[in-house]
């Protein structure tokens, strides 16, 4: 049941960006993808791959100075800039993508709350199509702070999350 199969897109994009995409090989049921999140596609950059083996695969962006390491085991994406490491995704394991698949007809609350309903707050979300969540945790090496958009009002510089709430 857990030899699900992924596929992991990682392209180097103008203005210095990569983005990384990952979906099921074969889901039950295609994901929802908002419109909205770009306001258009990203434009491709080519880049070489400059050595491969059976856990790492190294390409270069040579016109910009840029490095992509992917590491198979255990999964782990690194980005370097002139030979220094910018950004490290998947660096602590943090990695999850709940895969696609049936409700059983018998499922017991207590062995994975939260896995086919949960409340949030006031909301309670019933989860139709099962639990969905993707995410990924990121070490910028050297950098004091890490700055982004919260979900609600707050400064730009993010806060810590440990021991609370994730930015949702």
């Amino acid at each position: 049941d857990h030899n699900v199969r992924f596929i992991l897109k990682v392209t180097p994009v103008i203005d210095n960006t990569v983005r990384i995409q990952v979906e099921e090989a074969t889901p039950l049921r295609q994901r929802f993808v908002s419109p909205h999140v770009l306001v258009k596609e990203p434009t491709p950059i080519n880049w070489t791959i400059t050595s491969k083996s059976e856990n790492l695969v190294i390409a270069e962006v040579a016109s910009d100075g840029y490095r992509i390491e992917l590491h198979s085991v255990p999964f782990r994406i690194d980005v370097y800039y002139s030979d220094e490491l910018i950004i490290s995704g998947n660096a602590r394991g943090l990695f999850k993508f709940e895969y696609t698949r049936t409700k059983p007809e018998q499922s017991d609350p207590d062995e994975d709350p939260g896995t086919w309903e949960e409340n949030f707050k006031s909301h309670h979300d019933t989860k139709p199509h099962g639990p969905t969540a993707v995410a990924m945790d990121f070490v910028f090496p050297g950098a004091k702070f890490a700055y982004g958009l919260p979900e609600h009002a707050d400064s730009l510089a993010l806060k810590s999350t440990t021991k609370g709430e994730p930015y949702r």
